[in-house]
């Protein structure tokens, strides 16, 4: 929740001004595709295509036995706004399974008496999926997807730390500038395969240039681009990688900001090659960034203090921050502000999942035959089912016992008689 100036952001820097504000990765991500999906039009139609292959074979039961005959493996997803991943999952039907689609298509508009349908069926098979640029664009969103949703699956981890999701956010940016470089000439050789084995020619649409109104008569006329190959690859390919580049950088510019107030705290090798004057100024921006007028967090010239220490008596198999954190707990009385530090940095989340996983949990615990359901009784279903580790450890007969004397009645009927 970006509401700095007057949402919830807004009112949780007012309570307390050393709040950090810390965006769900895998949304982020999530935003990054969707910025990447408006950058051009070919991409908006692209993705609209996809939405309609679902829609005219998921309309009819008969329509989607044929899909499920001709397409055993991956079949069509509807699109969502939110769920970027069951993008991928229709990319990916078509993506390896083109033929047999177009195919399927071809099927429902000879056996379909409905005149809609039977035009846009052959529309699609003709003049979308047997279309050379709708192949190339196949194989580019496929693989922008699978990186991306590699990275989101990754980040949604219980485990995971900062260190390493800005670790994989970075990898992921640095695939994407390589892919921007590269990936245009290797989808064509894929695309070029994949149009053999289906006939279809592989020729790019010679789009014809608007004459627009000079407005003086030294203006000089509109140039024709080179081919339509040039023009996909700029105004299509360079467009949407251009752009998911340039999101990335602006969605993750906080994870940057975390970096650099803890990125000497990250790797024990790393803060053992800072010198004295470099840790120092580490642990004092620190310092200034836990603190506010009343209160501090910890004290920057001991911090620096007992990381000289720290670093020295660490094991060599030691190395993340939980790894430190977790040695360092059984002494945390001799690193005060260590310890502090370390679980500030441990703290911060990485993505929301944890919190959605609890809601989804919710679905469970509360199915149609438990329609009627007080509030306590659906709040201690849910920690059991959350918190299954601690309970499956619970000794049954002591909560029995403690649950039999509580309810038992304080009234000895028989000697009051």
């Amino acid at each position: 929740m970006k509401g700095k100036h007057q949402g919830v952001q807004a009112h949780i820097l007012r309570e307390n001004s050393r709040a950090f504000f810390t965006p769900c990765a895998c949304h982020n991500l999530n935003l990054v595709l969707g910025d990447m999906a408006k950058s051009s039009s070919q991409a908006v139609t692209f993705l609209g295509v996809l939405q309609r292959i679902y829609v005219i074979f998921a309309a009819s039961p008969g329509r989607w036995k044929i899909l499920e005959d001709a397409v055993p493996y991956n079949t069509a997803k509807s699109l969502s706004d939110t769920r970027w991943e069951c993008r991928l999952q229709s990319v990916k039907a078509l993506r390896y399974q083109m033929s047999e689609i177009r195919e399927a298509l071809f099927t429902v508009a000879d056996e379909s008496r409905d005149p809609m349908v039977k035009t846009e069926a052959e529309s699609l098979a003709n003049f979308e999926v047997g279309n050379f640029e709708f192949i190339l664009a196949t194989i580019i969103w496929y693989d922008i997807l699978f990186a991306v949703n590699t990275v989101s699956k990754s980040l949604q981890s219980a485990d995971m730390q900062l260190d390493v999701a800005i670790q994989q956010i970075k990898g992921l940016v640095t695939y994407l500038t390589k892919y921007r470089d590269t990936g245009f000439h290797s989808a064509m050789i894929t695309a070029k395969e994949i149009a053999s084995e289906m006939d279809v020619e592989q020729v790019f649409k010679q789009k014809r240039n608007r004459r627009k109104k000079r407005q003086f008569d030294y203006e000089s006329t509109d140039e024709r681009t080179s081919s339509g190959e040039h023009v996909f690859r700029t105004e299509y390919f360079l467009c949407i990688m251009e752009q998911a580049i340039m999101a990335m950088n602006i969605q993750f510019e906080q994870l940057k900001q975390y970096e650099t107030l803890f990125g000497f705290l990250y790797n024990i090798n790393t803060m053992r090659q800072l010198n004295d004057e470099d840790l120092l100024k580490c642990c004092m921006d620190l310092d200034i960034a836990l603190r506010s007028e009343s209160s501090r967090d910890l004290d920057g010239a001991d911090l620096c203090s007992e990381l000289k220490i720290f670093r020295e008596i660490l094991p060599e198999g030691v190395k993340s921050a939980m790894q430190c954190l977790q040695y360092l707990w059984s002494s945390r009385d001799s690193f005060p502000n260590t310890a502090i530090a370390y679980r500030i940095l441990l703290t911060v989340p990485v993505t929301v999942a944890s919190a959605e996983r609890s809601f989804s949990k919710l679905k469970l615990v509360k199915n149609y035959l438990r329609s009627t359901m007080s509030q306590d009784r659906l709040c201690g279903l849910a920690i059991l089912s959350i918190e299954k580790d601690i309970a499956s450890n619970l000794e049954y007969e002591d909560l029995i016992n403690e649950f039999s004397t509580r309810k038992a009645r304080k009234v000895d009927f028989i000697n009051k008689h």
